[in-house]
């Protein structure tokens, strides 16, 4: 195969965020609804499927975020890189932020103290939606959208992607590895510290940029080197996706003396992060008008949360039917909720961000 008849746009990105979104939602309700314990036929299925990949939507998403920084950093200014940034990400964001703030008064209530009020504000719009106020612990699943955390994660990505750009794109390939192995052990390092630092700091490590920016680097490679890396890939992506599975199951199976690095392991990851581009040209162009995979990352928790307090006044706890009933509602309504964030606001408020209806 000829390198150059591997375009740059005949890829499956629409399709990838998309099916890593819905892992994600899955994964949160099988926990938060507690799905497992009514697992049978199809359920059973994806409930043991869950168990070998869980998390692994937020690793496809960060590995594409990576591989296309670059060029987006090299098609733009900076003012222009910003606002695209900025379109991307806030518009979809606040509209999910007000209509949950609207079901939170409603199902829960809003603290008295106006401080609160505020800190809940100022943390839920910018980027420390990690950061949930003890007055929200009880409601749901005790954070007012715990999907979010990555938010804050992508937006130190952006902002260190094009200082990055700027001073090491130009790095030979050892340079690359060497500094792709580097994050790696700076992740195992980080997720065996834990009983060696200030709880607070651990936790804010967690949610920053630190211990993930390797997948975002592993992306980031192979657009460097994509003339070369990505016919490999792309021809091997079988063999990559099988050494995933089989390195999982197996760490699955072992007790490890030391953790293998925050959240998911380096090796899993990293063989993920390589397969989702190789597969990406594997299948080809595919688009869609509305990729709503955003919006169901920003509205699952949601749609989670009011499912638990659902359960909650109802006393459906041990009502399996019922969990199982709320999870397809929560996902029906999930896809919803998305559509019209999708086209009705994140879409018209992106043109106007970007100037493009002049």
């Amino acid at each position: 195969m000829e390198n150059s008849k591997i375009a740059f746009k005949d890829n499956a990105f629409d399709l990838l965020r998309i099916l890593a979104a819905f892992q994600v939602m899955f994964g949160h309700m099988v926990e938060h609804l507690e799905l497992g314990s009514a697992a049978n036929g199809l359920v059973e299925i994806l409930v043991r499927i869950s168990h070998i990949i869980p998390g692994r939507g937020v690793i496809i998403f960060f590995a594409i975020s990576g591989y296309l920084a670059i060029p987006s950093i090299e098609n733009c200014s900076l003012w222009q890189y910003c606002k695209k940034k900025f379109a991307r990400i806030y518009p979809g964001l606040w509209f999910a932020f007000l209509i949950n703030t609207i079901i939170i008064a409603t199902l829960y209530g809003m603290p008295q103290r106006l401080l609160d009020n505020l800190i809940y504000i100022v943390t839920q719009t910018t980027f420390f939606q990690f950061y949930t106020g003890d007055w929200l612990r009880g409601y749901g699943a005790s954070t007012a959208n715990g999907s979010l955390w990555t938010i804050s994660v992508l937006i130190q990505f952006y902002i260190v992607a094009y200082v990055f750009y700027k001073k090491c794109y130009h790095w030979r390939l050892g340079g690359w590895i060497a500094s792709i192995i580097g994050m790696q052990a700076v992740s195992v390092l980080i997720s065996n510290c834990g009983s060696f630092m200030p709880e607070i700091l651990y936790k804010l490590i967690n949610v920053s940029l630190i211990p993930y920016f390797y997948i975002f680097m592993l992306g980031m490679f192979v657009y460097k080197f994509r003339e070369r890396m990505l016919p490999v890939i792309k021809e091997k992506v079988w063999l990559l996706f099988a050494c995933y599975i089989i390195i999982k199951v197996l760490l699955m199976n072992i007790n490890m003396p030391i953790s293998l690095g925050v959240n998911y392991d380096i090796f899993t990851a990293s063989l993920l992060s390589f397969a989702v581009i190789g597969i990406a040209y594997r299948l080809g162009t595919i688009r869609f008008k509305n990729e709503i995979s955003y919006g169901i990352f920003i509205w699952h928790m949601i749609v989670v949360n009011i499912a638990i307090e659902i359960i909650k006044i109802n006393g459906w706890g041990q009502n399996i039917s019922m969990r199982c009933m709320l999870g397809l509602i929560g996902l029906l309504v999930t896809i919803l909720a998305s559509y019209i964030s999708t086209v009705f606001v994140e879409r018209p408020f992106r043109k106007i961000i970007l100037n493009k209806g002049k």
